[in-house]
């Protein structure tokens, strides 16, 4: 259910699909079926936006201290498989080199996937969300993830209850700051590409209902 963020189509260079739409729902048309495919378009130019990391517009780019924690983050979640736990207990004890050196080559892997991991897309669970609502008289897309909205629009986290806030960099570290400033990367972005497919899925979904209506 969409309900943290949503953002819908504005009208500004629309209005022959606002004027179409308004006729075919005075005549009782269900714009249900159109609204649906309008969703469909919009969460596919969403999902484009977080392959292409922001259109038009380029994301801002991630810092070195953030790149650093996602691999640390990462290290620590292989270091408890069995596999991690196994290299580090030879690397430790073990007689054999190559388990130090195999841990080595996996930690550099890890760090270098871990910075490569495209902006907004660490977990994919963002991305992963994106949906939308639609019914007779229009349609929303958004994600219910409670950290969209800041990753949208930008802003400043604070703790709640005063006191720091506690971040976690792996290797069992945390650092507290008073406050962490996101930058907005506004995902939720729907471009001319988007708008003309709506204008022409209006424009079938009009044709189709007249011809029907004429049978």
């Amino acid at each position: 259910m969409v309900k943290q963020i949503e953002v819908k189509i504005e009208t500004k260079g629309l209005n022959p699909v606002i004027n179409v739409l308004s006729n075919m729902a005075s005549r009782g048309q269900n714009l249900r079926p159109v609204f649906r495919q309008i969703g469909q378009i919009m969460v596919g130019g969403v999902t484009e936006n977080f392959e292409v990391e922001g259109r038009p517009d380029k994301w801002q780019q991630r810092k070195d201290f953030t790149n650093e924690a996602y691999g640390n983050r990462a290290y620590d979640n292989f270091t408890s498989t069995k596999r991690g736990k196994q290299l580090m207990y030879n690397s430790l004890f073990g007689e054999n080199k190559r388990s130090s050196k195999a841990l080595g080559k996996n930690k550099t892997s890890i760090f270098d996937n871990a910075s490569s991991n495209k902006i907004l897309q660490n977990s994919g669970r963002l991305k992963q969300s994106i949906t939308f609502v639609a019914n007779n008289d229009s349609v929303a897309v958004g994600s219910s993830l409670i950290y969209a909205r800041i990753h949208q629009f930008g802003g400043v986290i604070k703790p709640k209850n005063g006191g720091c806030l506690c971040i976690p960099v792996g290797g069992g570290k945390v650092i507290k700051v008073k406050s962490v400033t996101m930058p907005a990367r506004p995902y939720l972005v729907i471009t001319d590409k988007e708008n003309r497919q709506i204008v022409s899925a209006v424009k079938d979904y009009y044709k189709e209902s007249l011809e029907n209506g004429s049978k």
